[in-house]
């Protein structure tokens, strides 16, 4: 399910999580500290170690982020090829984590 607001930005960024409690804050730190007019869209699939409660507090303090929490680990590609008709953004960017 996606959880947050219609954003409206200039650059989408989408960052796929899985067990990325500990690094997730400062990524979305960083991003942040550009001051891009960006959504940030997580796309979790379900981390067991808390991702999605992590980025949840941190959509408290950035309205720019959505959170899609999926049922279980299926891998960004399928997400990609099944949900991104749903973006409508000018730029999209992929952000690896690790």
């Amino acid at each position: 399910m996606l959880k947050g607001t219609y954003v409206n930005s200039d650059v989408g960024i989408i960052l796929p999580t899985y067990c990325e409690a500990v690094n997730i804050e400062k990524s979305i730190d960083e991003i942040e500290s550009l001051r891009l007019n960006a959504c940030i869209l997580v796309v979790d699939d379900s981390s067991p170690d808390g991702t999605s409660n992590v980025v949840r507090m941190l959509q408290k303090r950035y309205e720019n982020i959505l959170l899609l929490v999926r049922p279980k680990k299926l891998g960004l590609g399928k997400w990609v090829l099944h949900n991104a008709v749903f973006i409508r953004i000018s730029s999209v960017v992929k952000v690896n984590n690790g």
